[in-house]
């Protein structure tokens, strides 16, 4: 500890030496194993400005603790030909958040070169740097004032593209279907989709005229039904007649939106394509973990090509996937030998998750289940993700209390298997089962447990520690929203377990 503190204080002195001098050192502080060392080495970087430190900054955008300041160590770091940025995003090795980030941070620099990247953007194929593009493009317009060199024409085109994307969209998220089985996370993603798909489309129309304020009409196209028609009003005086049929029903209820989609040509879902198989070739791979997840939970059969393209995919979590869903279509003769052809090299090296065993629990699974959990079900289960790493499974025999009342708050638990007695004052006892959350208001508000809560039976239950859970919330905004929604709905004051 006195170690580390020494350090940040040689960050606060370097801050103030030439960054040729300051640079070789601020990277080895970068680089240190302590979390205070390395924010005091990037709030060093902001004033030494050196453009030796970029990828050590680029690398820290990528950890939660340190991606919200990186940010500003970076933009004081960058040279004008931002070589170090345009490498990053052009390797599509890179995790796709951290290049959506660097697209974000391009929206933010007035530079000719900051312009000409995004622009090198605007017409990719990746729907989400697609739209982070657009969104930065805007950013440079209403906030630096640089106008945009884009003409009405390609605008146009690019409305036109966007149209088709959202009505494929619908029409795919129709295909596959809703349920409580193996497609609720894929629905749920494709879900997604349709929203950004929406905002695109939002974007270019702010493009195309500025009139209609952009960020305002997607606020209110999720707001009340008074605000939403008063946005879908504003866009049908801007588009016109033709305008109108096309994009109109994008922004109205989704069955409007279906049926819209039917009546146009749309040669991509054709009959003879399976749309399991058209979204295993997304460029985005949750969506193709989410189809890898529904083929081996509801056993599709005729879905042996995509499992095994999955297994040798280059992220990881696809991977794991594929292997979830090939031991699940799979006899356990088959699984055997397909596991022995993977391990002895008939497959990529990395095929299997180290140091998982194919018969654990998938990282899908994991989501799915608490996915199913109501203080996680309206939460995007791409965010959910975030959620596994801190779970810890224990369990509790029959007659054990492990929540006593007064006692302080320090994790929640959800149930998954077993009964949970909470016995409250006045002599109210509340039965909980699986799926069920104990604990959850106390951490939350940080009150005093008001139960005292044992096993009836035995309990095998899923353990998320306060702290944990609080920077993780910190870390993802969005489950925090969707947290706070479903305890203020849930409680009234004086109930906390």
């Amino acid at each position: 500890m006195r170690y580390a503190k020494v350090k940040v204080e040689a960050a606060r002195v370097l801050a103030n030496l030439e960054a040729d001098r300051a640079s070789p050192y601020l990277e080895e502080l970068l680089a240190h194993e302590d979390l205070d060392v390395q924010l005091a080495a990037i709030r060093a970087a902001s004033r030494v400005g050196s453009s030796a430190l970029v990828p050590a900054l680029i690398g820290k955008l990528q950890h939660p603790a340190t991606r919200i300041i990186a940010p500003d160590g970076l933009v004081h770091c960058l040279d004008e030909d931002l070589a170090d940025i345009e490498l990053t995003l052009t390797d599509p090795g890179q995790p796709r958040p951290l290049r959506r980030q660097l697209i974000r941070i391009l929206g933010s620099l007035p530079s000719n070169r900051a312009m000409g990247i995004l622009l090198s953007w605007f017409d990719d194929d990746d729907d989400r740097l697609r739209g982070e593009a657009y969104d930065a493009l805007l950013h440079r317009r209403d906030r630096l004032g640089v106008e945009l060199p884009l003409s009405p024409e390609r605008l146009t085109r690019a409305l036109e593209r966007e149209t088709d994307a959202a009505y494929l969209l619908h029409l795919l998220r129709a295909e596959v279907g809703a349920g409580e089985d193996g497609r609720l996370l894929l629905n749920d993603a494709l879900t997604g989709l349709v929203v950004e798909a929406r905002d695109r489309l939002v974007a270019l129309l702010d493009m195309l005229h500025p009139e209609i304020s952009g960020e305002r009409v997607r606020q209110a196209l999720v707001s009340t039904d008074r605000q939403r028609a008063a946005a879908v009003e504003l866009i049908d005086n801007v588009v016109g007649r033709r305008g109108r049929d096309s994009l109109l029903p994008l922004f109205g209820p989704p069955a409007e939106a279906l049926q819209a989609a039917h009546s146009r040509r749309r040669p991509e879902t054709s009959s003879t394509v399976n749309p399991l198989q058209y979204l295993a070739r997304s460029p985005d791979d949750w969506i193709r973990s989410c189809v890898l997840f529904d083929i081996g939970w509801r056993r599709l059969p005729g879905c042996e090509e995509v499992v095994e393209a999955g297994l040798s995919d280059p992220d990881a979590r696809v991977r794991e996937t594929a292997l979830f869903a090939l031991h699940r279509l799979s006899t356990a003769q088959r699984l055997g030998q397909r596991l022995q052809a993977m391990l002895s090299g008939g497959a990529s090296d990395h095929a299997i998750p180290q140091g998982e065993s194919p018969m654990a629990l998938s990282l899908l699974e994991k989501v799915f289940f608490l996915k199913s959990v109501s203080l996680f079900e309206h939460i995007p289960g791409e965010e959910i993700v975030g959620i596994v790493p801190i779970l810890r499974e224990v369990e509790i025999e029959p007659g054990v209390t492990f929540i006593r009342k007064g006692e302080e708050g320090d994790c929640l638990y959800i149930i998954v298997e077993g009964e949970v007695i909470a016995s409250m004052e006045g002599g109210i006892e509340r039965v909980s089962s699986s799926r069920e959350v104990i604990g959850e208001l106390a951490v939350l508000a940080e009150q005093p447990r008001s139960a005292d809560c044992s096993a009836r039976t035995r309990v095998v239950a899923l353990r998320i520690d306060k702290a944990d859970f609080w920077r993780l919330m910190n870390e993802q905004p969005q489950i925090t929203i969707e947290v706070m929604k479903v305890v203020v709905g849930r409680y009234l004051p004086g109930t906390a377990a």
